[in-house]
């Protein structure tokens, strides 16, 4: 047979396996696999690593098979090889004609309480815990870039930091690196004002595992140039590009297609909210993990009516705990959780629109709404701005397009910056973050 008709049989396995399952299935779990040979009715196929031929072979065996039979006949069994690559450790090594320098020890800034340990699978993760298993265990092979997108507090820095904990634990000598988009977008403003940027394109060249937060605060064209000569470098040289974000790249405002392109042509997950099942687990795992005792009507309760993301979800458990030890002697009932969960349901599902936002935070602050929609640097006015930028975008539906558009006609970068100030502002400052508990706590009014 020659190695046309092969090739023409290989296709129509191909072609018939793609209407067996779903694209993105296809696309995850084949678009790797390769032709080897075909002799004596024995099918040979290449695959990158033995992870993926358990997978495909415990999930998609029917399918294959039926694809088999059709573009090869029946009778025709399968046989897998592992694809080697030149950097294999069973590979002989060339010597290098310019050894690499030793390079100084690195902070991964990885969380270590995120792990894959205590990560609890659900549906709505299954299918990107799974691909971050198998970069863990096979960093730069198959899945690169991953790219993470999901709405905000269902687990996305959690899935993304364990992978570089499990790296860090079975590779201590890689160059890991966790990173969010603001601190990036920090440390190149700073380059540039110093005059090293090419120090800073070069440090991030040396990275052996890149990952990256949130990048949807990549808006600037600068920054995202700087990122694409890094990204382009690491990803020619084999090295594992991680990026998390809380839409899909056809959601972006203003990321240049090429960066698009290219996100694109890497493995692209989900993570969706939390179904009830889940959210059942997640509750019980903190439970046991903290050594708390919650009525099962309490759990049953909690998991029915909050429903939006995991962090609220453990932001309702730890209300109920300081309340109870205030208000109940540290017995946790159902009255109380039903108080403190109709309180989040209220201020989530009330209707508030921009200028009753811009509102409250202008009589709050003490500031006319018309010095907030203006473009005075004034210290208090700016702050009073970002937080209604803030807070807009967190209770209404509207893009960061819409909202620079109404508060004066702002470009959407400056809001998603504005944003991007409060939530860092929000970790790091008590007394800023009790302000704007304040300011949430009047909407409820």
């Amino acid at each position: 047979m020659s190695n046309t008709q092969q090739q023409d049989q290989w296709e129509a396995f191909l072609s018939i396996l793609k209407r067996s399952i779903s694209e993105q299935e296809f696309r995850t779990w084949f678009s790797a696999v390769q032709f080897v040979s075909y002799e004596s009715h024995v099918l040979r196929i290449g695959v990158p690593n033995l992870f993926l031929t358990e997978y495909i072979e415990g999930h998609f065996l029917k399918e294959i098979t039926k694809a088999v039979e059709y573009a090869f006949g029946v009778g025709t069994s399968l046989q897998y090889s592992i694809i080697s690559s030149p950097d294999d450790e069973n590979q002989p090594q060339r010597p290098a004609a310019n050894p690499k320098p030793k390079l100084p020890p690195l902070d991964s800034n990885i969380n270590q309480n995120f792990t894959f340990d205590n990560f609890v699978e659900g549906q709505s993760n299954k299918l990107a815990r799974t691909i971050a298993l198998s970069i863990a265990a096979h960093p730069g092979k198959t899945f690169n870039p991953f790219f993470l997108y999901g709405p905000s507090g269902v687990g996305k820095t959690h899935l993304i930091s364990a992978i570089g904990h499990k790296l860090l634990k079975l590779h201590p000598e890689m160059r890991v690196l966790y990173v969010p988009a603001h601190l990036f977008k920090t440390q190149f403003i700073d380059s540039v004002r110093n005059n090293t940027q090419n120090d800073f394109i070069h440090f991030y060249q040396t990275i052996d595992v890149l990952i990256i937060d949130d990048i949807q605060e990549f808006t600037t064209t600068k920054t995202q140039q700087a990122f694409f000569h890094i990204f382009n470098h690491l990803q020619l040289n084999g090295r594992q590009i991680i990026i998390s974000s809380d839409r899909e790249p056809a959601k972006f405002e203003g990321i240049e297609e090429r960066m698009l392109t290219r996100f694109r042509a890497g493995m692209m997950a989900p993570i969706e909210r939390p179904d009830l099942a889940l959210r059942r687990a997640i509750l019980q795992t903190k439970i046991r993990r903290d050594g708390l005792k919650f009525p099962k009507e309490v759990v049953d309760f909690i998991v029915t009516h909050v429903d939006s993301s995991i962090r609220d979800l453990e932001g309702i458990i730890s209300s109920i705990m300081a309340y109870s030890i205030v208000d109940f002697c540290g017995e946790i009932t159902l009255p109380l959780a039903e108080r403190i969960v109709s309180q989040a349901i209220n201020l989530a599902k009330k209707e508030l629109s921009l200028n009753t936002i811009t509102r409250h935070v202008c009589t709050y602050f003490g500031v006319k709404e018309k010095e907030v929609m203006s473009k005075t640097r004034k210290q208090g006015i700016v702050q009073a701005r970002q937080i209604s930028m803030y807070l807009s975008h967190k209770y209404t539906d509207l893009s960061y397009a819409e909202i620079g558009r109404q508060m004066g006609k702002k470009d959407h970068s400056t809001v998603l910056h504005s944003c991007s100030m409060v939530k860092r502002r929000l970790s790091t400052e008590k007394n800023f973050r009790h302000q704007v508990e304040e300011i949430e706590a009047g909407f409820k009014n």
